[in-house]
């Protein structure tokens, strides 16, 4: 495994990860109240960062999974 694979799945621990994906997403949420002036569009945006970013997050793993499934049926 190379040193990004390693730096890659050991930066991608599920605890840790939805912790840091929950501040960015409190960030955001308080970024855009401050730029809106508004708690619902708010909470509408930050909704939306956090699904997006679990998106992303599941996508990664599932990509990554896939790249181990196929070095490993080579």
């Amino acid at each position: 495994m190379s040193l990004f694979s390693r730096k890659s799945v050991k930066l991608a621990a599920s605890p840790a990860s939805l912790i840091h994906i929950t501040i960015v997403s409190i960030v955001f949420g308080i970024i855009t109240y401050y730029y809106d002036r508004d708690f619902g569009t708010s909470l509408i945006y930050t909704s939306a960062c956090f699904l997006l970013l679990q998106f992303g997050y599941f996508a990664g793993i599932v990509y990554m999974a896939w790249l181990e499934h196929k070095r490993r049926s080579q």
